[in-house]
């Protein structure tokens, strides 16, 4: 929980120092750190469940 944090904390200054040396709306800061994090859990989604497709029984 710490590490999480401490990665969110490092995600707002960054996305924040990029958004004003570009030029950029305050809001767009928000917007980079919620797809990262949002690609971060669809990441761990797919390590942590397989998706399993039923196998059409062959002829017996």
């Amino acid at each position: 929980m710490i590490l999480t944090s401490f990665l969110i904390v490092f995600l707002e200054k960054g996305a924040t120092e990029i958004s004003t040396a570009f030029g950029l709306n305050e809001s767009f800061s928000d917007i980079i750190t919620g797809i990262i994090i949002f690609f971060i859990i669809g990441c761990e989604f797919f390590i942590q469940y397989q998706i399993k497709f039923k196998e059409k029984e062959a002829a017996k």
